[in-house]
């Protein structure tokens, strides 16, 4: 997904109740345009200019296609909002079109997708770790110490079904202190199921069970 910012004060201190109420109808029909052309600010290029694949500018009337609007309405709207100050669109040397303060924008954007990069690693960093330690109290806990790899990627397994795994440590915790829990307590230790097989069953819902 591109990631993009823009930003445009042209609606500043005015809201389109009020622009319909104070000018006329074409202005606000201007103005309902002037939106839909922000719209194509995902079709720009690293420039802020709309171009086709091999770099030709994008002709009006491909925009037109985009929008679904006459191509004479989207040139009299950006005329006829640059005559009122709104700068939302000009016309490059070659006739491409570009989104006016794209540069000021766009500097501001990169700075905010690291920070949001950033802030995103530390989550998930933070995530694996409280995972990490609820594992290391669930194998602690756990009476059969075999096939830890294949345990943790049950363990694994459960959290991306949104399993709760606090509440799968205390269950485990509660069933190993429960001297009727025959698959915890057999008559030998070797009937004791493997921690994945275990974790793989749901089996720590018996805890809800009076065994």
């Amino acid at each position: 997904m591109k990631w993009i910012k823009f930003s445009t004060d042209a609606l500043d201190g005015l809201s389109l109740k009020t622009l319909k109420a104070k000018f006329a109808a074409d202005y606000y029909r201007d103005t309902s345009i002037m939106l839909q052309l922000l719209t194509l600010v995902g079709k720009a290029d690293s420039a802020g200019e709309l171009r086709q694949g091999d770099g030709a500018p994008m002709a009006t009337l491909q925009i037109a296609i985009l929008l679904g609007l006459p191509v004479t309405d989207i040139d009299s709207a950006i005329d006829h909002l640059s005559a009122e100050g709104v700068e939302i669109m000009g016309i490059t040397d070659d006739g491409a079109y570009r989104f006016c303060a794209w540069d000021r924008y766009q500097d501001s954007n990169r700075a905010e997708y690291q920070r949001q990069r950033r802030a995103e690693k530390k989550a998930t960093a933070t995530a694996a770790a409280e995972i990490d330690q609820l594992f290391d109290a669930f194998w602690a806990a756990y009476p059969r110490h075999v096939g830890k790899q294949d345990a943790y990627k049950a363990f694994i397994r459960l959290q991306k079904a949104n399993i709760n795994l606090d509440a799968v440590v205390a269950a485990t915790c509660d069933l190993v202190n429960t001297p009727e829990y025959k698959p915890f307590h057999p008559s030998d230790p070797m009937y004791i199921p493997y921690p994945a097989t275990w974790l793989n069953g749901r089996r720590y819902e018996e805890a809800q069970n009076d065994q």
